[in-house]
């Protein structure tokens, strides 16, 4: 009898064995002890506002998901320069986070992504609805890639547009159209403006220190009138003959050189540095700024107590091939195809962009969710983004060159905005920088 007890034990051993290995052979299953890790690398930095939303949301989430560890390391904006020597070195890194065009052009164009459709595809955190329908489809579409795939997906949302305070342009019983104004119109308002406010100066701007404030005109300008494709194919053309020969990218830039000679922007603005033009607009001496939607949640903590910050999309002009889009992007996240528990990481991300989390990041942020509401400084901006095709920024330039952007475009662009060069100078040298960057190649 103890011979076959313990053969019979022996058996329920090796059985239970058998069941644990099927348990464990593809990651943690529901009801093991042993945990999931997910090991997330955030481009946010300890103590800032988002970052103060996304650590007790993990903390719930671990609460909620005891299978699932979750280790957040608050890399700041440098986190991508180092995702390629950790992924090399076997790090485990399951998610990052940056802006999407980065995330794209750092993490998705070296192979480093997993494509996240059957995720999107199926239901989300919070509701049986498919994940993929509680974003913006807008904000969500325009990073699918030429493969048919999605590898990343937006959290806070953003497009190029112009901000004014609202207190201030009721007073002076001007209220820009949200939609469908003309440059004919855009430059009515301007003027008014200086009539009306002489110690205003109608438009705000960074110096010409080649960066976001200065390279969003030009591009929105030349987008305008020349369309996205154009502009991607002439930043791409070995020869720089592009920028040249299609006059319309002309037309965009003597637009905004009539703005420099006509003094539409704050006097001295070559001299600002980051963040004096953010101050100028909300001290009031300065009517309007560029800038994709993140610019009120900077501004904030220097807005006096009755600054309404809203939002309009930047003008159409006549014949302009480029009217039906706007300038977009996000700040968002990605999955490492080399995650160790690619499942776990799903649903973490799905839980940080759920409409619970959502609704806290909202109140900051614009979101790229259609299930929370937008801040108000963005309530137009569902409006805006429906109504418009998105275009990457720079016409998608940053995704697929970041060098050709930072070391050519803004090059030049900071030439045009310090006045060294005026519009026809900005395409002869655009041109010359171009051919030069590609030679080199």
């Amino acid at each position: 009898m103890k011979i076959v007890s313990l053969k019979r034990a022996l058996l329920v051993s090796a059985f239970l064995l058998g069941c644990g290995a099927m348990l464990f052979a593809g990651g943690t299953s529901e009801g093991s002890q042993e945990k999931a890790k997910v090991i997330y690398w955030s481009m946010f930095s300890q103590g800032e506002t988002v970052q103060q939303i996304l650590e007790p949301a993990i903390s719930e989430f671990m609460a909620e998901n005891p299978n699932i560890e979750v280790e957040a390391i608050w890399q700041g904006r440098g986190v991508l320069t180092k995702i390629q020597a950790a992924v090399s070195a076997g790090e485990q890194v399951d998610l990052v986070s940056q802006s999407n065009d980065l995330l794209i052009s750092t993490v998705v164009k070296a192979n480093l992504a997993l494509a996240l459709d059957k995720y999107l595809d199926a239901k989300a955190y919070d509701t049986e609805q498919p994940w993929k329908d509680t974003f913006i489809k807008n904000a969500l579409e325009v990073d699918r890639m030429p493969d048919g795939h999605i590898y990343t997906v937006p959290r806070d949302d953003y497009v190029g547009t112009f901000w004014y305070d609202k207190t201030v342009f009721d007073q002076m019983g001007i209220t820009p159209k949200t939609l469908g104004m003309t440059w004919s119109e855009f430059i009515k308002m301007l003027d008014s403006i200086r009539a009306k406010r002489p110690e205003m100066a109608p438009l705000a701007i960074r110096g010409a220190q080649s960066n976001n404030m200065t390279n969003v005109w030009t591009s929105c300008a030349m987008i305008r009138e020349a369309g996205p494709k154009a502009f991607y194919d002439a930043a791409f053309d070995k020869t720089g003959q592009l920028w040249a020969t299609n006059k319309d990218f002309l037309k965009g830039m003597q637009k905004l050189w009539s703005l420099i000679q006509g003094n539409y922007y704050q006097k001295g603005y070559e001299g600002y540095v980051r963040p004096q033009e953010e101050q100028i607009w909300v001290d009031r001496k300065g009517g309007m700024v560029l800038a994709h939607g993140w610019l009120p949640s900077e501004a904030k903590g220097i807005m006096p107590p009755d600054f309404q910050a809203r939002m309009f999309g930047y003008p159409s002009v006549d014949g302009g091939k480029g009217n039906d889009y706007i300038s977009h992007y996000s700040n968002g996240y990605a999955i490492l195809n080399t995650s160790k528990n690619p499942d776990a990481t799903a649903k973490l991300l799905k839980y940080i962009l759920s409409k619970k989390v959502g609704t806290r990041l909202g109140g900051v942020v614009p979101t790229g969710l259609a299930v929370v509401p937008q801040p108000p400084t963005h309530d137009k901006q569902p409006e805006i983004v429906g109504s418009y095709k998105l275009s990457a920024q720079y016409a998608g330039t940053l995704r697929e060159s970041p060098e050709w952007l930072t070391t050519v475009y803004n090059k030049v662009d900071g030439q045009f905005w310090s006045r060294k060069v005026d519009a026809e100078g900005f395409i002869q040298a655009l041109a010359a920088e171009t051919k030069a960057f590609w030679a080199n190649k």
